[in-house]
């Protein structure tokens, strides 16, 4: 029994021995890569980014290597370029790239396999006209291995080195699946503070391209699908925007982008729309024309616009365009039947001038000289806003006016700010336009003055009708 025992103990002591040494050459095997000369492995990895990856990486001399969490070099400042003019051109500054390495051949330094890379810290800068990189590496095979990103920033400039566009990478991931035939790319990260999470695709078989994006914070999420049917592209996009649908169909080539729909819905109303986007210059035209529009739906949910507008992702000094909106039917609303919305950007402004509201009796409504913009967070509009009378006894039934004090009036002008965060309307003053002269008057303005403090609610129209009457009435007797 005692020697049994002695044969176990000493049996265990050889295996542990043994897995010790096995151990310990293992360590050693692994660390075998730290004692490769750094300029050899600078061009080894320089080669092997072009030849596994197609990216022309510029490496510099601070390079380490670290066994865990797995074995990989960790390379310092690599600059990233790509051919201009038939000239290496800088798009990117990469603070640390880690190569993940394969276990196998680390006895030379030429026989080392990348497995992935990871890309962190990094700043990539291009300009308009540099997209040509970007979609000629989209549409050639990724490489099997994948490439990671983290932590980096995406900067788009104009041709003054302005910055337009930032996106911040929080992790993106890219590679090619040789059993589908398909690049993948996937990527998290924020623009203009808004999280967005986007997927991408490419069948090489099929040529089919698919990419979707979701942004939980202002409830966005697009589907968007390119089929190449004879020669060419044409895609069809799914957009869920807050609780409406648009499906577009639209081409694009490199001087615009032509769309339309047929089949959209707002909160179950059916829109139709039609536009283009040219690139150079860059300008956009959208017109919609909406079976009906439901006010007070509109108003509940301002504050979305409001979240939009704070973002200033609307407010770019390079936006040029104008949206209009049409609908002869509005609902929930009992003085206006019909609205025509116009939604001008130029510049970093936004402003709705030639928007109109229609009425078969009261008559219409202009916005004109207004401005909007995003204070400390709330979005605010500054307008001018002139209301044409049709029907002299409907506005004054309309606003409860006594008989002794209906004199005529043609137009009633409103300087006001709109707060949409709240949709609370503040009125600064108020006019009077007769026969193109326009009449201020000293008691009115007084009465104004008295307001100031007063925002009226859409839904609560009860202290505007009375502020209109006592204005209308202070108009009768001094005019």
């Amino acid at each position: 029994m005692k020697k049994n025992n002695f044969n176990f103990r000493y049996n265990h002591k050889i295996a542990v021995f043994s897995l010790s040494t096995v151990f310990f050459l293992y360590l050693l095997y692994l660390s075998i890569p730290s004692l490769y000369d750094t300029g050899r492995v600078q061009k080894v990895f320089n080669e092997k980014f072009l030849t596994d990856f197609n990216l022309n990486i510029s490496l510099s001399t601070d390079i380490s290597y670290r066994i865990l969490p797995q074995p990989h070099f960790l390379i310092k400042d690599a600059k990233l370029f790509y051919e201009k003019k038939n000239l290496p051109y800088e798009i990117g500054h990469i603070k640390e790239l880690k190569i993940y390495v394969s276990k196998k051949n680390f006895f030379k330094e030429k026989n080392v396999e990348i497995l992935k890379v990871e890309l962190n810290k990094s700043n990539f800068f291009l300009m308009k006209n540099d997209f040509i990189f970007f979609k000629k590496y989209l549409n050639e095979k990724f490489s099997e291995k994948q490439i990671i990103i983290k932590k980096s920033k995406f900067f788009l400039n104009d041709d003054n080195k302005n910055i337009i566009f930032i996106y911040t990478i929080n992790k993106s991931k890219l590679n090619f699946d040789l059993e589908d035939n398909t690049n993948f790319l996937s990527t998290i990260g924020e623009i203009y503070k808004i999280p967005v999470k986007l997927n991408w695709s490419k069948n090489f078989t099929t040529k089919k391209k698919i990419t979707e994006i979701n942004t939980k914070k202002i409830s966005i999420d697009s589907l968007n699908e390119g089929n190449f049917i004879k020669g060419k592209y044409v895609y069809e996009n799914i957009l869920n925007l807050f609780s409406s649908r648009l499906k577009t169909k639209y081409e694009i080539s490199d001087e615009s982008l032509v769309f339309e729909s047929k089949t959209s819905l707002i909160k179950s109303t059916p829109i139709k729309y039609k536009g283009f986007v040219n690139f150079k210059p860059f300008n956009f035209k959208i017109d919609v024309d909406s079976k009906k529009l439901d006010f007070s739906y509109f108003w509940k949910n301002l504050y979305l616009v409001n979240e939009l507008i704070s973002t200033e992702l609307l407010l770019n000094q390079n936006l040029y365009g104008n949206i209009s909106i049409y609908t002869d039917k509005i609902t929930k609303n009992k003085n206006f039947n019909k609205i025509l919305v116009n939604i001008n950007f130029k510049e970093s402004e936004i402003n709705f001038n030639n928007t109109r509201l229609y009425s078969n009796k009261l008559g219409e409504l202009e916005v004109y000289e207004s401005i909007l913009k995003s204070v400390k967070g709330t979005a605010i509009l500054s307008a001018k806003l002139k209301l044409k009378i049709k029907e002299q006894d409907f506005f004054y039934k309309t606003f409860l006016i006594p008989k002794q004090n209906r004199k005529e009036i043609k137009n009633l002008i409103f300087d006001i700010s709109f707060q949409l965060d709240t949709g609370l309307i503040i009125i600064n003053a108020v006019s009077f336009d007769d026969n193109n002269k326009v009449k201020n008057f000293d008691l009115i303005d007084q009465i104004v003055e008295n307001n100031r403090q007063i925002k009226y609610d859409y839904f609560n129209s009860i202290l505007f009708r009375k502020f209109i009457k006592e204005i209308i009435i202070a108009y009768s007797q001094v005019g």
